[in-house]
């Protein structure tokens, strides 16, 4: 599975974007991938953070395909999460 993660402005233009193929990493239970094959967290939370987090929003975009089946559809699906942080 191939797949391109994007962050994006309130405007829905390009902040900053990685592709990333199967060869070079796959997802597997209890696996994660973090700020150094993505953006720098620093970066996000406070030298760009008006550009990354417009109303405390980030908004992120997954693109995912596989080059051996090609595709047999096209289509867009979305999701909606929100996270609750909390302070102690």
């Amino acid at each position: 599975m191939n797949f391109e993660l994007s962050l994006l402005d309130k405007d829905g233009f390009l902040l900053h974007s990685i592709e990333i193929n199967e060869d070079e990493y796959s997802f597997s239970r209890y696996t994660s991938y973090g700020e150094t094959y993505f953006v720098r967290r620093n970066k996000v939370l406070v030298e760009r953070k008006a550009e990354y987090l417009p109303h405390d929003t980030l908004t992120v975009c997954c693109k995912m395909w596989k080059i051996q089946e090609g595709i047999r559809r096209d289509g867009q699906g979305y999701a909606r999460i929100r996270i609750g942080i909390e302070t102690v």
